[in-house]
């Protein structure tokens, strides 16, 4: 099977499996002869993926409802936090990496004072439980 097709096996099959595995193929995928890039694509989508769980609708979407960008923002926060260049979210999502940017520092304002940020903040916290 070529590398190509065990990156797209794996993104689609890994959503499955709990978030001690994931983290565990993550890393044998990154220890592998793997092109660095197809494992990034391949870890974004993992996390993009748990956020569209959670959404019940794809992070890709040219939507701009509030709830939808939030989302997104929380994701660009959290991939940031993951070791993901900006321009890497920005690739994965269909946006510019000064959109990610913003993103990021929306959320770190939202985690710096949560009481003016309650829809974000609660956003947050529901999606570090479900990855």
């Amino acid at each position: 099977m070529a590398v190509r097709e065990l990156t797209q096996k794996f993104t689609r099959n890994a959503l499955r499996l709990a978030p001690s595995d994931r983290q565990r193929l993550s890393a044998l995928l990154a220890e592998s002869l793997v092109d660095r890039r197809e494992v990034n694509a391949a870890r974004l989508s993992l996390l993009g993926g748990a956020m569209e769980d959670l959404l019940g609708m794809s992070l890709r979407t040219p939507s701009r409802l509030s709830r939808l960008v939030y989302a997104r923002y929380v994701f660009c926060y959290e991939a940031a936090r993951e070791g993901f260049t900006q321009t890497e979210i920005g690739d994965y999502l269909g946006r510019d990496h000064s959109t990610v940017s913003y993103g990021i520092r929306r959320v770190q304002d939202a985690l710096a004072m949560p009481q003016l940020y309650a829809d974000t903040i609660e956003l947050y916290n529901n999606f570090m439980q479900s990855i």
